[in-house]
């Protein structure tokens, strides 16, 4: 139960993160374990526990839950006491392991939108907090137009990441926006392989301009809960032939197979008595 005093509760001061459990092991826990402790350094809020002991809680709590395909959420709180900004109690660590349900099908191309919402300050943009409302401001946006999905433009309209071409275009993770863990994962692996096989030339980090994506042959979103998702149309135009493409579906198969036999995977000992 969260106390309504908790500043998280009644004043946004808190932050989360979330790995996917598939076959009973945890994928690329260690990253997002990080950035969770990234954002609470920016945030001011001094974890309760080592790192050591929040990863062995994690563990702990999904293995108690009994659930082998799931996604384990967690979250650091400013702590409880009083109802002011000022933070007056300890901060507080919270897990839970909901059901995950299946991976949209990657044949669905999302369509998505250019959001009016504002987008976050560079500041607060790198902390994965809880305070979610422009977020859901944008979906609910989006969905208004019937769209999937809204994305953001910065001040001198620039946006998140787009394929151009034989080049897979992202933007750098230079202090503007919060830093992609699935993301940098698809990049690395894609660069274990030889591009060709890919159907790429090149890998870059650049901003990219709005306008890029219009030419782009392919463009996708990129999460732990959605993998390589094709965006097929943007603002009502469609993206290349406006269906998904052979290097989204590539870099898909990519992490599936990582998901399954990678080695960035965090094995997980169930009780013996949890079926």
């Amino acid at each position: 139960v969260l106390p309504i005093d908790d500043h998280m509760a009644h004043r946004g001061h808190g932050v989360f993160d979330t790995a996917t459990v598939l076959d009973g092991k945890i994928h690329l826990l260690d990253e997002h374990l990080d950035r969770f402790l990234r954002s609470a350094a920016m945030a001011e809020i001094a974890p309760p526990f080592s790192r050591s002991r929040l990863r062995e809680i994690i563990v702990e709590t999904l293995a108690a839950s009994g659930l082998r395909r799931a996604l384990v959420r967690y979250w650091l709180s400013g702590g409880t006491g009083g109802f002011g900004l000022g933070q007056e109690g300890p901060s507080a660590f919270y897990c839970m392991v909901p059901k995950f349900p299946a991976f949209r099908d990657f044949h669905e191309g999302l369509r998505v939108v250019t959001s009016t919402v504002p987008i976050k300050s560079p500041r607060h943009a790198c902390i994965k907090s809880t305070n979610y409302l422009p977020n859901v401001q944008v979906l609910s946006e989006a969905t208004a137009a019937g769209a999937d999905q809204g994305i953001w433009l910065d001040e001198e309209g620039f946006i998140e990441s787009s394929p151009e071409g034989a080049a897979l275009v992202t933007p750098p993770f230079d202090g503007r926006v919060l830093g992609g863990i699935t993301l940098e994962r698809v990049l690395t692996l894609a660069s274990r392989k030889p591009l060709r096989t890919l159907g790429l030339r090149e890998i870059r980090r650049e901003r990219v301009p709005r306008e890029m994506v219009a030419q782009a042959s392919e463009a996708f979103l990129v999460g732990s809960t959605t993998l390589v998702q094709p965006v097929t149309e943007w603002d009502g135009r469609p993206i290349g032939d406006g269906f998904p493409g052979p290097v989204s579906a590539r870099l898909r198969k990519l992490l599936e197979e990582d998901m399954a036999t990678g080695d960035a995977l965090t094995p997980v000992d169930y009780p013996t008595n949890i079926q």
